[in-house]
């Protein structure tokens, strides 16, 4: 059974918090999509939000709620908000207070988050610690590697950062640990094709890369990739997506039964890699919307819930 739900976020303009949790979508072979509506909260700055220009959101493995701000992280435990914030001398605290982006690492229990002047933290949602990450600043000077994407979440680990090759020829990898950079292709025997429509890697360092003919899936060293051979219903990455300043490749969950999750261009596929079949889902009340400049982030809790972070004009 697999499950969806939506959860939707207000403008950054708006001083408060809007979070509505609606149309939960049952969806398997023998149940017709139900959508479920549960209520609505609203939090605000005077509910202990630090501040109200709202840069990410996500769910972690403990069912904890992490939002970032301009004014640092809060996490929201279903009470009320815990705030972190850069303290001077404090070496596991947060690099800056102004988080301009965060998304988890696989895995879910800890996030990335990325301030101004390319500092990257790894935080840790249990000990509430921060650590530099160095080896990430240099991702953008990368010959000929597309390094930037819309949904990071998808492509980094905690340890390794996928990226595409601007030629749309194959995949690279930069450990963050030793900082060193490695390219899987057909040139190097690696892949067996590397015109790809989406990529993921898993918390364990486990690549999936699908195209329209199929899926590579890697083990956890990428020094080898299987090619399961079946139609993915998923098109491939075009010359004008990688123009982009943030490459597109989809948002990605991998669910229980060895499958994939895939919301791209208002679409959702589910690949089963062991039945080798491909089945599209209707997203209720039409596609999502941007999500501040960003497709919205399908994000997966520790029960294998998969639901969307959504922007939504809001007003008191």
């Amino acid at each position: 059974m697999i499950e969806l739900c939506k959860l939707r976020v207000c403008p950054a303009s708006v001083a408060r918090l809007f979070i509505l949790f609606i149309s939960l979508i049952v969806v398997n072979d023998s149940v017709a999509q139900r959508p479920i509506y549960t209520n609505q909260l609203h939090f605000g700055i005077e509910d202990g939000l630090p501040q109200s220009f709202i840069t990410g959101f996500t769910q972690d493995k403990d069912g904890f709620i992490w939002i970032s701000t301009l004014d640092g992280l809060s996490r929201y435990d279903g009470r009320g908000f815990k705030n972190f914030r850069y303290k001077p001398g404090d070496s596991t605290s947060l690099a800056q207070n102004a988080v301009f982006k965060m998304f988890p690492q696989a895995g879910n229990d800890k996030l990335t988050l990325i301030y101004e002047g390319l500092l990257y933290d790894r935080f840790d949602t249990r000990t509430f610690k921060a650590n530099r990450i160095s080896n990430l600043a240099g991702l953008q000077s990368i010959p000929k590697g597309k390094t930037q994407f819309v949904n990071s979440a998808n492509v980094y680990n905690g340890t390794d950062w996928l990226f595409l090759t601007t030629n749309a020829k194959g995949i690279g990898w930069r450990n963050t640990n030793t900082g060193k950079t490695f390219f899987g292709n057909k040139a190097n025997g690696l892949l067996k094709q590397d015109t790809l429509s989406t990529v993921f890697q898993a918390a364990d360092g486990t690549v999936f890369l699908v195209s329209e003919d199929g899926i590579q899936v890697s083990n956890k060293a990428k020094n080898h990739f299987r090619f399961i051979r079946f139609k993915t219903l998923v098109p491939k990455l075009t010359p004008e997506m990688f123009r982009a300043a943030r490459l597109n490749t989809g948002s990605v969950a991998l669910l229980p039964g060895n499958r994939l999750l895939i919301c791209r261009i208002g679409q959702v596929v589910i690949l089963d890699l062991t039945k080798k079949t491909s089945k599209t889902i209707a997203l209720p009340e039409g596609p999502p919307v941007p999500y501040y400049g960003y497709e919205d982030l399908l994000c997966q809790d520790s029960s294998s819930l998969v639901y969307f972070v959504k922007r939504e004009e809001f007003s008191e």
